[in-house]
């Protein structure tokens, strides 16, 4: 219930557009692992999503499973199932007939299917639900038919469409858990559409960053967060601090002063922007060694367990994390530690473009 997905030059132009829905995208996720697709709206990526699906065709490119193209391949012989942002379950049936007839549509006997049907709903926590109504369930519990449905196909490619947005966020965390379990017992090979960063960087092996049509970096999340391909891909995954200076001598060179950059890293001499992750910068005591800059807090945001600050260091302006109950106040002057890990630099002048997986 496996197989390799290759999405090779794909794409997508509608009528009355003047830039493609999609630009030559290539993208592959190997046997039984998840790649997320993340991007703003009108990224591209339900429309990839839709091509693989089969419910649209790509204008050039190819689609293919384990070598094979599926490219000309009406959606019910793709060996694919999909699970929307709406559960899409069969009202005139019940929750154990819904999750049947995905097994009776690859061949299984009425006997068989329900049998197929108990298991499956077995595996996503609806036991002794069968008999109920569509119509009587709650969202999650809706969601969960949905997911017991699709694998009753045995599928080779699951496709979740951003399955889980509609959902509290209590709610969604349980079926992000539901679907680790799944993964871990019967290693689908998902495509994930979602909004969320944290999702995908929870759920996925791999993440693939869209805008503008254009697949501008796949990596997994702690490639993409270190190593971003460009400030905009850093901007897109949240990323708050870009500073704008030199690369000279191994160095970058900006009104923050000299900050050694990490040997993998250092690039050719000339403008370079020094991109950092406010999660990884601390706040030390102005005098401490592992002090690197010396700022003034000039805002403080509540945030949950863990409060922002903008730390004002001469003409830039740092945002750092801190837990809720530390005491630092605005007006306060404090050290701001940026580890040699955390410290990246990219082409000032870069563009956004496809970069190679990196996992």
């Amino acid at each position: 219930m496996t197989g390799e997905l290759r999405i090779s030059n794909v794409t997508r132009w509608y009528t009355g557009t003047p830039t493609p829905a999609l630009d030559a995208v290539e993208l592959t996720v190997p046997a039984g692992e998840c790649t997320a697709l993340i991007g703003p709206s009108g990224s591209g990526k339900t429309t990839l999503l839709r091509i693989v699906a089969g419910l649209e065709h790509p204008d050039d490119g190819e689609v293919l499973l384990d070598g094979s193209t599926i490219t000309c391949l009406a959606s019910e012989r793709r060996g694919m199932a999909m699970v929307f942002q709406r559960p899409a379950l069969l009202a005139h049936l019940d929750v154990r007939d819904n999750v049947a007839f995905a097994a009776r549509m690859r061949g299984c006997s009425r006997r068989t299917a329900r049998q197929v049907a108990n298991d499956y709903l077995a595996l996503v926590g609806i036991v002794g639900m069968g008999d109920r109504a569509i119509t009587t369930l709650s969202g999650g519990q809706a969601q969960r038919v949905s997911l017991a449905r699709a694998l009753a196909r045995e599928p080779r490619v699951l496709l979740l469409d951003e399955p889980f947005s509609a959902l509290d966020r209590p709610l969604a965390d349980e079926l992000h858990e539901l679907l680790l379990e799944l993964r871990a017992m019967l290693a689908p090979t998902i495509l994930l559409v979602t909004h969320d960063r944290a999702e995908a960087a929870r759920i996925a092996d791999s993440v693939a960053v869209l805008d503008d049509g254009r697949l501008l970096q796949h990596a997994a999340t702690a490639v993409l967060h270190a190593r971003p391909a460009s400030a905009h891909v850093h901007h897109l995954l949240g990323g708050l601090i870009a500073i704008e200076g030199r690369v000279a001598g191994g160095d970058h060179v900006s009104s923050l002063g000299r900050l050694r950059l990490p040997p993998d890293t250092r690039r050719a001499e000339g403008p370079g922007l020094l991109l950092l992750r406010h999660e990884s910068l601390r706040v030390v005591d102005r005098t401490d060694a592992a002090a690197d800059v010396v700022g003034q807090v000039v805002e403080r945001r509540a945030a949950g367990a863990r409060d922002r600050l903008s730390v004002a260091c001469g003409s830039q302006v740092l945002h750092v994390e801190v837990p809720a109950t530390d005491p630092v106040r605005i007006g306060d002057v404090v050290g701001v530690s940026i580890p040699i890990e955390a410290r990246h630099v990219v082409d000032a002048a870069a563009q956004p473009v496809a970069h190679p997986m990196t996992v």
